[in-house]
């Protein structure tokens, strides 16, 4: 490898020596010739030591320009300092023969070889696959960690969202079973004293807490639980709606966000770039060991393009397999299409739709219309063995009372917050799903 020049040189030198010997006689200077092989000896030795050395500046982590500065400097300062040396061997000949002229020759060409090796765009090539390579890598953790963080934030959210649904769930659950017992025991006190206000006893002998009054207090405790559900209630839907917007703007934007500033890095960066750069640098690496015209120059160039390619297609395989291994784990996430895990992973279905089934498996309504129900029926009071004196005045007493419930409880119906938290949180999901399967991402 890179003897090629050297075989053709030797065989010049031979030549030119021989030539001159044979027209110039004793002009012709046998010990230069002597000084000029053994120089030549001791230049491909060093030739071919610079030209394997410029192949290991190669692996070198610079960026593209100081890759191509060294490598430029390398051969530049090498061939100069040849080239004068061979200059130098000459200087002083005063005769020009065959051999002082091929030597001189030899020199310019020398020169010029390492001029054209010196200006192959690898070395610029291959510190732009190596720094995309370092970019990457910086990029995937950076990826790494905003969608670990992404993740986080979604989760801790849907959590915060189906705590919310849950204080909802035990407001709506506890007021409606307070008001239900409270309604049970007001009739059951009822009920004892019916019997008794039969037998003659007058409600007016009664003073405050009377058997009535006491039975009426506990619909008045009812009254107030289902009074205290309106902002209880109200209260907890504003922070669900609250947290659902937190939950777009910190999951869904700043997913949107990672995804585009990835697809600008792709665009500007990926395989198929680097792939052209590579061959483009290849490319112009041959053209110019194809113009080297001197005998021997154009095979050691060519010696110098195979092992610089191999070197640099080395890296580029070990650039496009972390490309497609960051294609791989990135794929559905942050490239391409949005993958229905990550739907999943941002949106948090299935925690949402189990505490949403929980929460209307409570049935409030239904709970609800049981005590208006009580409460138009006047209770199933045995009325129906009192006079009617004694009858309207037991309505009179409870009637107000009951009418009172039954206006609050239709209110607490109507009221349907329940149900509009269920919605937010039915029509939340799908929603969510769309904005975050609608996100762009980069074509790979």
């Amino acid at each position: 490898m890179y003897d090629a020049r050297r075989t053709a040189v030797k065989e010049l030198l031979e030549a030119t020596a021989e030539s001159s010997e044979k027209v110039f006689k004793k002009s012709h200077d046998v010990k230069l010739e002597e000084k000029v092989g053994d120089h030549f000896e001791r230049y491909f030795n060093d030739r071919k030591r610079a030209l394997e050395d410029g192949v290991k500046l190669l692996a070198s982590p610079k960026p593209p320009k100081d890759h191509q500065d060294d490598w430029s400097d390398h051969f530049s300062d090498f061939g100069s300092k040849s080239a004068k040396a061979i200059a130098a061997l000459v200087k002083d000949s005063k005769i020009k023969t065959p051999f002082v002229s091929a030597v001189s020759r030899l020199a310019a060409e020398e020169s010029n070889f390492f001029a054209a090796i010196a200006r192959m765009p690898m070395a610029a090539s291959q510190g732009r696959i190596l720094q995309w390579y370092g970019q990457y890598m910086r990029e995937e953790k950076a990826l790494r960690d905003s969608w670990s963080s992404i993740q986080d934030d979604g989760s801790d959210l849907m959590k915060d969202m189906v705590e919310a649904m849950e204080d909802a769930n035990e407001v709506f659950e506890q007021a409606v079973e307070k008001a239900a017992k409270k309604v049970r025991d007001a009739e059951a006190a009822l009920l004892r004293w019916v019997p008794v206000f039969e037998q003659g006893e007058d409600l007016s002998d009664y003073k405050e807490p009377g058997p009535v009054d006491s039975a009426l207090s506990m619909l008045g405790y009812a009254l107030q639980a289902l009074n205290n559900l309106r902002p209880s209630a109200e209260t907890l839907a504003g922070r669900f709606r609250g947290l659902y917007k937190s939950h777009e703007v910190v999951t869904i934007q700043l997913f949107g966000k990672t995804r585009e500033k990835v697809e600008d890095f792709i665009d500007t960066v990926n395989l198929e770039t680097a792939v052209k750069d590579f061959e483009t640098a290849s490319k112009a690496c041959v053209s110019l060991a194809q113009g080297l015209d001197p005998d021997g120059q154009e095979d050691d160039a060519e010696d110098l393009v195979e092992a610089m390619i191999d070197e640099a297609h080395e890296t580029l395989e070990q650039f496009e397999d972390f490309f497609e291994e960051f294609v791989d784990d990135f794929r559905g996430i942050f490239l391409g299409p949005v993958g229905d895990r990550t739907v999943q992973d941002l949106v948090g279905r299935q925690l949402a739709q189990r505490q949403s089934d929980q929460f209307q498996r409570l049935n409030i309504q239904s709970e609800l219309k049981k005590i208006q129900q009580a409460a138009d029926d006047e209770f199933d009071l045995p009325m129906g063995r009192l006079s009617d004196e004694k009858r309207k005045q037991l309505k009179k007493w409870i009637t107000r009372d009951l009418e009172t419930l039954s206006l609050a409880v239709r209110e607490a119906i109507d009221f349907t917050l329940s149900e509009r938290i269920q919605m937010m949180m039915r029509l939340a999901i799908p929603e969510r799903e769309e904005k975050v399967k609608r996100l762009p991402g980069a074509s790979v």
